[in-house]
């Protein structure tokens, strides 16, 4: 890692010396080391693969992927709803989605591979990076262990995968000394602006690197050749990748207008802060002492970009639970050293021979716990449909959907939120939705008017009358449910464990008012 002012520490006077040999723990032989690499990168694949996540947003951004890739061209606007058609749409994952459309054509199974492939390559490189920082491996395994369950609410098939990667892999050549290596960023950048907007990520951390480097050469008032220009270089023309995608300058708005509408910051659940009273944030809250406690005890230096980078990330997912995964990933490699330093100072007061004696018998236990869970893991998936597991495809209104097909409902739709990729898939383009998973294309007073009926707040009817929805699609938990259900107005035509589709009165019919300019 770079000491505090940018330099290697073998050139800086206040590098630490390297642990003695006394207190460090036993090496192990080469082909242990590989074994519990292995056995925990099967163990984390297991894991990511097994974890059922409702696939909310995949249907549209399947359906997306099969219509660029039938026309050969990115949408510019909305295609899919009634209530925002035309709307600005900045189709900032149309690459993932083109993938993601010719996975699903070959098999839906594939996806699951996708999936599974990504986490496997995320918490490998974290894994490595941990290892190259610290040179403590159980510090290594612990930590990305660690961070792999942090992540896990977000072990979806969604382009975002791609951004923990992303992170992890930028981070890891920035961490390194010399320049060389930086020149692939740019490349790497300009492939990652067109799989997901999460590109933002890498361009922060080339910015800080070299923030930071320029302010320590400010202050020591000596040029540090090689490395500095090169960063800044690096930034220049990663800002230019960036540019080379089909929405051009806007897909670096996009961030700051996802995240411009307080309705939507407080009704989509991945926006909310963490809850530590859920179970679900419980090895976010652990990673989090584990850091603190980690940076109060080590004797290491401790670089200024890095405590940037951890009080920048704490900041990003305290706000919004979504981005706690980015700062478990940038967390273990950044503690791995400080760890490392805790645990080899704490063995200077063990008794030395008995933890050398038992290192080897130790590592093949981890090795074949790891090994025995992820075999544990993969069988449930044994005699399921992989992909309608995964992505828990029974929460999804399948057979309303059948009945509205079968009985032709027509004209304007009312439907939930989380339903709303699903029909699109489904639907599209007989017939279009009212709101669904791009939150940022409704902004304005199409989610302002799904807010208002969702919720049943006064004026909710109304709402529904200025859109002229002629039938809804509701769930039956819901408290919309029980408001239709009382209404006069509408009649109740179906219904299961799910969902309940209900239908207009033809004498409460109104015809469908111009909907209201949207800013």
């Amino acid at each position: 890692m770079v000491d505090p002012d940018g330099e290697r520490p073998e050139e800086s006077d206040s590098s630490p010396q390297e642990p003695s040999d006394e207190g460090a723990p036993a090496r192990l032989p080469l082909w242990l080391i590989a074994l519990l690499s292995i056995s925990f990168l099967a163990f984390v694949a297991a894991m990511g693969a097994i974890h059922t996540v409702s696939g909310v947003d995949l249907w549209w951004q399947l359906k997306t992927g099969e219509i660029i890739r039938a026309f050969c061209a990115v949408p510019y606007a909305d295609l899919y709803s009634h209530t925002a058609a035309g709307r600005p749409w900045v189709a900032q994952e149309w690459l993932t989605e083109v993938l993601f459309s010719f996975l699903y054509s070959l098999s839906p199974q594939w996806l699951v591979v996708w999936k599974t492939l990504m986490i496997t390559f995320i918490f490998g490189t974290l894994l490595r990076a941990c290892y190259r920082e610290s040179g403590h491996l159980w510090a290594s395994l612990g930590l990305s262990l660690l961070a792999a369950y942090a992540a896990r609410p977000f072990f979806d098939i969604r382009p975002q995968l791609v951004s923990y990667l992303g992170t992890v892999v930028f981070l890891s050549f920035l961490l390194r000394p010399g320049g060389r290596h930086l020149w692939a960023l740019p490349l790497t950048t300009l492939v990652w602006a067109n799989l997901h907007a999460g590109f933002h990520l890498g361009l922060f951390l080339i910015a800080s690197f070299a923030f930071w480097e320029s302010a320590a050469l400010l202050r020591k008032g000596r040029p540090r050749p090689g490395r500095l220009p090169s960063l800044w270089s690096v930034l220049g023309l990663s800002l230019l990748a960036g540019l080379a995608n089909p929405n051009g300058y806007h897909l670096y708005l996009y961030p700051f207008r996802l995240m411009g509408h307080e309705t939507v910051m407080g009704f989509v659940v991945e926006w909310f802060s963490p809850n530590f009273h859920e179970s679900y944030a419980r090895p976010f809250e652990a990673i989090l002492i584990l850091a603190l406690v980690c940076l109060a005890l080590s004797r290491r230096p401790k670089p200024p970009v890095a405590l940037w980078l951890l009080a920048c990330f704490l900041h990003a997912a305290l706000m919004f639970f979504r981005n706690a995964p980015l700062f478990s990933l940038m967390a273990a490699v950044l503690i791995a050293p400080h760890l490392a330093d805790v645990l080899e100072r704490a063995a200077l007061h063990s008794l030395r021979q008995p933890v050398r004696r038992y290192a080897i018998p130790l590592a093949l236990l981890v090795a074949s716990f790891l090994s025995g869970g992820a075999i544990g893991q993969a069988k449930t998936l044994f005699g399921q449909n992989w992909f309608e597991t995964t992505i828990r495809r029974s929460a999804f209104p399948e057979a309303a959907c059948r009945f509205i097909e079968a009985r032709r409902l027509e004209g304007p739709m009312y439907n939930e939120y989380k339903w709303g990729g699903y029909l699109i898939w489904r639907f599209y383009p007989r017939r279009k939705v009212f709101m669904d998973g791009r939150a940022e294309v409704y902004f304005g007073p199409a989610f302002d008017a799904y807010y208002r009926i969702h919720n049943t707040h006064p004026g909710w009817q109304q709402a529904l009358d200025r859109y002229g929805v002629r039938f809804a699609l509701v769930d039956v938990k819901g408290g919309l449910y029980k408001a239709l259900s009382a209404s006069r107005n509408w009649r109740s035509a179906y219904q299961d464990t799910i969902a309940a589709v209900f239908v207009r009165r033809e004498k409460a019919i109104v015809p469908k008012a111009s909907a209201p300019a949207q800013s």
